[in-house]
């Protein structure tokens, strides 16, 4: 007998030793929001208790606000609605934390928020010159994401009844006025969209016509004068290279500057054959090299730049 008591106290002693302790406050907002949305525990607060969770309640600044809904089939209501910037990045990070549920928020599904973006949305592609592309993409994906949470409902029958204790206005009905009448406007508008697609796609064309013109006047002055300042140029373009500051850097159109002799030394290597391809070039790292095109971190150079520069180097006066 004493023996069979012995080994049960050290049976609950090591239960005790190998128990986790629940940690009621967390290291910060990123910690707590990532505790609630994977359910880690029943309930927490960062440090501040900015951010707190009960159970399947998650509050931002207090119980004025609850920022996430979690439903009892594990989907996740998120109140994006009226919140303040604080409270924005608590929703950011939710969603972050939150990609592997089934996510609803609150701006798409609140039957009046619903209706009246929606009508605004169409109100002001009627009203625009430009960029009526824009306002029509938003009101087809807001439509379509209303309808998935009807559909979603349907499957759900008690989802509806769980969300709307808490946030008032939500609503799972084909019959209201406000659901025909946006759908009425999604219809219309999906039926311009292929026309608006075309318009903003001559539009963007025209557009990217004239940043190309301008992209190619900025690269003859960069060239022709080292105190002009220009980074980056078009999207995914090769970096150019002059010599600057008497003589004494190669820079290139993202701003990076090195000592001439670090990469004249660089290119010699490079053309003699030499595989420089996870190398070092000061603090930067090759990635990739094939005689036409050379990778260093976010910097792309066609060969022929390469070999400009290096002739370049080489007329300098000694």
């Amino acid at each position: 007998m004493l023996i069979l008591k012995i080994f049960l106290s050290l049976t609950k002693l090591n239960l005790t030793k190998n128990k986790k302790i629940m940690r009621k406050v967390l290291k910060n907002n990123s910690e707590a929001i990532h505790y609630f949305a994977n359910e880690v525990q029943e309930s927490g607060q960062n440090q501040t208790r900015s951010i707190f969770f009960n159970g399947n309640k998650l509050y931002s600044y207090g119980y004025h606000y609850l920022l996430g809904l979690r439903l009892n089939n594990g989907t996740l209501i998120i109140n994006d609605d009226g919140y303040s910037v604080s409270t924005g990045r608590h929703i950011s990070i939710l969603r972050s934390a939150a990609t592997h549920k089934k996510v609803f928020c609150l701006s798409e599904i609140h039957l009046d928020n619903m209706f009246k973006n929606i009508v605004i949305n169409n109100q002001k592609m009627k009203k625009a010159w430009k960029h009526k592309i824009f306002y029509a993409r938003s009101i087809v994906r807001n439509f379509e994401k209303y309808e998935e949470f009807l559909s979603y409902c349907k499957k759900n029958r008690t989802t509806i009844k769980e969300i709307s204790r808490e946030f008032p206005g939500v609503i799972a009905d084909k019959r209201s006025s406000y659901y025909k009448d946006m759908k009425s406007i999604y219809l219309s508008v999906k039926e311009d969209l292929p026309l608006l697609e075309k318009t903003d796609a001559a539009e963007a064309a025209i557009r990217l016509k004239k940043l190309a013109e301008k992209n190619k006047k900025n690269q003859i002055k960069w060239r022709a004068d080292s105190n002009f300042t220009f980074y980056g140029g078009m999207f995914n373009e090769p970096a150019l290279l002059r010599i600057c500051k008497a003589s004494k850097y190669i820079e290139s159109t993202k701003g990076v500057k090195l000592p001439i002799d670090v990469c004249k030394h660089f290119l010699n290597l490079l053309f003699s054959g030499e595989n420089l391809v996870n190398s070092r070039l000061d603090n930067y790292v090759v990635n990739f090299y094939d005689g036409k095109t050379l990778k260093i971190n976010c910097h792309t150079f066609l060969q022929k730049e390469l070999e400009n520069i290096l002739v370049l180097i080489n007329n300098l006066k000694k």
